[in-house]
């Protein structure tokens, strides 16, 4: 798991991996304080084997 800011931005993201799969996170905020608690938040989540919630996709069609 990392923490990093993407460049040009005063957020803190997340980066991490599950199964493979790569996902990346905002944590919303500019304080690296509050993004490492959530950090920690999501570490134990993962080690305890919780999946998250997938975002949903707004304006997605499938045609029949």
């Amino acid at each position: 798991m990392e923490l990093y800011r993407r460049r040009g931005s005063k957020l803190w993201w997340l980066t991490y991996s599950i199964q493979g799969r790569r996902f990346r996170e905002s944590t919303g905020t500019a304080s690296k304080r509050q993004a490492e608690a959530l950090m920690a938040k999501r570490e134990t989540e993962l080690f305890e084997g919780r999946n998250f919630p997938d975002k949903k996709k707004t304006g997605l069609t499938v045609a029949g």
